[in-house]
């Protein structure tokens, strides 16, 4: 036979269940308030009536989210109304928020407008650790402090950057410092690094250096840049391959094909880098200069699948000069 025990359920006191309730209507109805405030306060923010803002921004604060919400026109407003107190609040800020990046912008900005070398000391210490966070930030970073005019610290923070995500990260901001500052040796200097730490494939930078490279001075010195170190690695076919693009970004075809027959040689490839270049210079109607490659190609690799290829071309552009020219150099015609 089983025995059944009855239990009482226990019943919650009406009151209490009112109060929970009452507690509930009431956060709610702080929070709507809230929120009222706050788009009353930025209307008479807006409409520069500061006094009656400033009572408002001193109400509502202290919420964490209300506080990213209203701290800087409430600072704005205490420095129009009471500006003797506005750099204390401001620290305040920073001592309650410690992570947060705005409020730091913030700060340095209103350092930065009365003592320079404040704000400076400011970015170092402060600023700088949270633009290093990420990658991200740290371009963020940069380019705040570039367009605040802190040269230094901007350079400071991109150098720092480089040294914890590496250079791949930040290689094109640092490149077009140097050619904005007139650094074309420094700038030659970076790609080449760039090239021997083989952060990407030669033939990506090469695209990304496409608008770069018509620069004369930032040209000049990437062939100097590039020829020091075809002699200090001499075995590194990424140097010759890169200079000799560089040459067919001038047109210098000559120079061109001096270090694709070097490069072919050493790989004992044929000749198909000088087959390339070649067809390249027909299609820029560069017809001598497509020959000279040719030409090389039948000379160095007489085996070479290229080399019958190379003679047709070569006899295709010998006619092509010969109609274009007058009077006709017989010489021309013979290979």
């Amino acid at each position: 036979m089983k025995l059944w025990m009855k239990t009482k359920k226990k019943k919650l006191p009406l009151a209490f269940l009112l109060a929970g309730l009452m507690l509930l209507f009431s956060d709610f109805l702080s929070a709507q308030g809230k929120s009222d405030k706050l788009e009353l306060a930025e209307e008479y923010y807006k409409r520069e009536n500061y006094e009656k803002a400033l009572d408002i921004y001193e109400d509502i604060k202290g919420n964490p989210e209300t506080d990213r919400k209203i701290f800087e026109h409430y600072l704005k407003c205490l420095d129009k109304l009471k500006p003797s107190k506005a750099d204390a609040a401001s620290k305040k800020f920073l001592k309650r928020y410690p992570e947060e990046l705005p409020f730091f912008i913030n700060h340095y900005k209103r350092l930065a407008s009365s003592d320079k070398e404040e704000a400076g000391k400011f970015a170092r210490t402060r600023l700088q650790p949270l633009f290093l966070k990420a990658a991200s930030t740290t371009e963020e970073g940069f380019a705040f402090l570039t367009d605040a005019g802190d040269s230094i610290q901007s350079s400071v923070l991109l150098e720092e950057g480089i040294r914890k995500f590496g250079l791949g990260t930040f290689w094109e901001i640092r490149l077009e410092q140097l050619l904005k500052q007139k650094k074309p040796a420094p700038a030659a200097e970076l790609v080449v690094k760039l090239i021997s730490s083989r952060v990407m494939e030669v033939n990506e930078l090469e695209g990304k250096l496409q608008e770069k490279i018509v620069l004369s001075d930032f040209t000049r010195a990437m062939q100097i840049a590039l020829l020091k170190q075809i002699q200090a690695e001499p075995g590194n076919t990424a140097y010759p391959s890169f200079l000799a693009w560089i040459y067919m970004q001038k047109g210098d075809y000559e120079g061109a094909l001096k270090q694709y027959l070097a490069l072919d040689l050493l790989d004992n490839n044929g000749g198909i880098r000088c087959y390339q270049l070649g067809e390249f210079a027909v299609n820029a109607s560069e017809d001598k200069a497509a020959i000279r490659a040719f030409k090389a190609i039948m000379r160095e690799f007489p085996q070479s699948q290229y080399r019958f290829l190379s003679q047709q071309k070569c006899m295709q552009l010998k006619e092509q000069v010969v109609k274009n020219t007058f009077p006709v150099d017989k010489n021309e015609v013979r290979l």
